[in-house]
């Protein structure tokens, strides 16, 4: 079960959700604007996902949750977020929910960032130690 513990694998899974839930929902936002926004947010998700990959790369350490980095990246990206990647996913999937019109799906954003922070975030954690 240790493949189900890495990012990825959550984000296509709630991603999976929104694809198959959105169109059962009775209602969408009704509000102008909300798939191009939604737009929006996925391509900065992922352009975030690919700078933080990117200053990973050339920091010479790994983007890969549970294994040992060989180095602490701090700039760039890193000097906003201490998890772009993870900020990233989170974005995609909101961007994903506006562009699905499902806003009772808006609640697996938070879901998710749980799901990571629990998972990934606090168990890298002693990695450092």
């Amino acid at each position: 079960m240790k493949w189900l513990d890495i990012p990825p694998v959550w984000l296509l899974l709630h991603l999976g959700v929104v694809w198959f839930l959105a169109p059962m929902l009775p209602f969408g936002f009704g509000l102008p604007g909300t798939r191009p926004f939604g737009t929006f947010l996925i391509i900065g998700g992922l352009s975030l996902m690919l700078m933080a990959v990117w200053e990973m790369h050339q920091a010479r350490t790994t983007p890969i949750p549970h294994m040992q980095p060989s180095n602490l990246v701090d700039g760039g990206v890193f000097a906003v977020s201490r998890n772009p990647i993870y900020l990233g996913d989170a974005l995609v999937l909101g961007g994903v929910v506006l562009r699905a019109d499902a806003p009772l799906l808006v609640g697996l954003v938070p879901v998710f960032v749980w799901i990571i922070r629990a998972g990934t975030v606090t168990r890298c954690r002693g990695l450092r130690k």
